[in-house]
């Protein structure tokens, strides 16, 4: 099957020439045989501003005369008339303009297809034509007898299809793979979403799909549900479905049914089709079953707004406060204690500064002091949102006194093979992870800050202390200890489920444990029922981890090593996603060999291949 609009610039040309009210500018792009877009457009854009001028010249010399202008490419569609035939009409102008243009030049018509080449050349001499079933041809140079229907009932047909208001939508008629989600490629990052409903009592597995306006079912699958179900039951129907080849869909009828999800229970309106179709939960549902869309490739229901209701504290976006143990911190007696000078802040800075100096004021994590034994400098490092953040230069002061903590930070890969399989997943981010945990009064003053505005105790844990990591991981995995599907790694969570039913039973386990040690998340950076997640620098799916596309991008965007320091740059950035890399050594080997001191530095054919 080949689609008439072969190209985009001639079905673009055929709508100016059909579309134009004036009737004089349309025969003379009609008379034009070499017309092309951009002459169409040149001459409809040229007859408006002579129609303008015009009118102006009218108005100066008799305002009686003056008449608004018509624009050119204004088109009133009062009925549905107009739209139903408007397509006739571009293939009526498609023959007439080619006919013109062929007779010009003396070039035979093609009898196959109306083109002007030779009958023997035509693409079209095995193509079967809609409208007469006939070998050799296609329907637009068809030229058997027309139907005995007369225009009339085939315009008021179309008309009353379109008058009962349903959105036609793409219905896929093939057989996918599973899990791949229908009409998109076989994608192991495109998932289907299914629930399951219960209609008149009967399980149901529906996909949702937001791209259909109504819910559909298969007649075979209505009447395994429901073996009491007759087609005479069903209501005459008023839509007009097409798949997404275009192809009509019989549609057997439709029906109310008694639809049961979650909290509701009630009639829905149901479309019963012929064939073996997959069940389709449409937009004309949502409403009812508490479904919304919140972002692409993510639906949340009523049971994500319950969790979020049922755990308002945890969610409410004020600073949380660990309620175990203040942290203490081990320092060297043997190092004095260090105090130095508040650095400048640039000016475009200042008020961004205090503005989040005052907002840990007033959440209590600094304390104005007119001194301390320790005093550390200020860094205000931007974040991607234009704001800054008030980190400390502990490197210089008390980093060089704290003892190095004894747990680890743990393996990125370590922790991505120890989460298991999953199908759906939960991303939750700590907010100001760090500065949830409260310190002793100790700790408070070797952590002291000092800026343009003074000196302040930190009565919280700080970033840029050295320990802070080790610490505040090691209570995370102690917190979450024992809950399977759980993998902590600093301020995120990932959780991961088989189905959205385990999913919510394992985030309904994190968030009472968080809410009972008094930690908080951030409800704008949590990711809840996702199909994929990233986390760590990597894509993770029901198939498993996939590199991401900015990783991608910019390893092979990365600028041609000019010297070895730019060049381990390079190989760091690729032993990033090694495991995606077979023979990644093999490969790489002459760009290891340049980093040996015994070897000149030559970037050759050999080292950009």
């Amino acid at each position: 099957m080949h689609c008439e609009f072969r190209d985009l610039d001639d079905a673009l040309m055929d709508r100016i020439v059909c579309g134009v009210r004036d009737i004089h500018l349309q025969r003379r792009l009609l008379a034009k045989p070499d017309l092309t877009l951009q002459k169409a457009i040149e001459e409809a854009v040229a007859s408006e501003a002579a129609e303008r001028s015009a009118q102006e010249i009218r108005k100066s010399s008799s305002p009686r005369l003056a008449r608004e202008p018509v624009p050119v490419h204004h088109e009133e569609a009062s009925s549905e008339e107009a739209s139903s035939s408007e397509d006739d009409d571009v293939h009526q102008t498609k023959r007439e303009r080619r006919m013109f243009q062929q007779k010009s030049k003396g070039q035979p018509e093609c009898a196959g297809c109306g083109g002007n080449h030779s009958r023997a050349k035509c693409r079209f001499r095995d193509a079967i034509c809609r409208k007469c079933s006939r070998r050799g041809h296609i329907a637009k140079v068809c030229r058997s007898a027309p139907s005995d229907t007369p225009p009339s009932s085939t315009r008021k047909s179309k008309s009353s299809l379109q008058s009962a208001k349903e959105s036609c939508f793409a219905l896929t008629n093939c057989r996918c793979p599973s899990g791949t989600t229908i009409g998109q490629t076989d994608s192991p990052t495109r998932r289907k979403l299914n629930v399951t409903v219960l209609i008149e009592g009967a399980p149901c597995d529906m996909e949702i799909d937001t791209g259909s306006a109504l819910s559909i079912v298969s007649w075979s699958t209505i009447k395994r549900l429901v073996p009491r179900v007759s087609k005479r039951q069903l209501d005459s129907h008023r839509v007009h479905l097409r798949d997404y080849q275009g192809n009509d869909i019989p549609v057997v009828g439709v029906g109310r049914f008694r639809i049961a999800f979650k909290d509701f229970s009630g009639l829905l309106r149901l479309v019963v089709v012929e064939g073996q179709r997959p069940s389709l939960l449409g937009l004309d549902w949502f409403d009812a079953l508490g479904l919304e869309v919140t972002g692409i490739n993510c639906i949340s229901n009523a049971e994500t707004e319950g969790l979020v209701k049922d755990f308002a504290e945890v969610f409410d976006g004020t600073l949380g406060q660990y309620t175990g143990t203040p942290i203490s911190f081990s320092l060297d007696p043997q190092v004095a204690p260090i105090k130095l000078k508040p650095r400048r802040v640039p000016f475009a800075l200042k008020a961004k500064v205090d503005e989040q100096l005052d907002k840990l004021i007033a959440q209590g994590v600094l304390e104005p002091v007119d001194h301390a034994k320790w005093e550390t400098p200020i860094v205000t490092p931007v974040k991607p949102d234009g704001s800054v953040r008030i980190c400390a230069d502990y490197k210089c002061t008390i980093n060089k006194a704290l003892q190095q903590h004894a747990y680890p930070v743990p393996v990125v890969q370590h922790l991505l093979h120890s989460l298991g399989e999953g199908k759906v997943f939960a991303k939750l981010d700590l907010a100001q992870a760090y500065q949830q945990l409260p310190v002793d009064d100790a700790t408070a003053e070797a952590q002291t800050i000092v800026t343009h505005r003074g000196a302040f105790r930190c009565r919280r844990l700080q970033f840029g202390v050295s320990v802070a990591p080790g610490i505040f991981q090691s209570l995370m995995e102690r917190l979450l200890q024992g809950l399977p599907g759980v993998v902590p790694y600093f301020d995120d969570v990932l959780v991961s489920a088989d189905s959205h039913h385990q999913l919510f039973e394992r985030l309904r386990a994190v968030l009472t444990r968080f809410q009972e040690a008094g930690l908080k998340v951030k409800r704008e950076k949590c990711q809840i029922a996702v199909p994929q997640v990233e986390f760590l620098g990597y894509l993770i799916d029901a198939s498993g981890l996939h590199p991401t596309t900015s990783k991608i991008g910019a390893i092979q965007q990365a600028p041609t090593p000019k010297n070895k320091t730019e060049l381990q740059a390079f190989l760091g950035l690729l032993n990033f996603y090694n495991m995606f890399l077979p023979h990644k050594a093999t490969v790489a080997e002459p760009l290891h060999r340049l980093l040996s001191t015994k070897t000149p530095w030559a970037w050759g054919h050999r080292e950009t291949a």
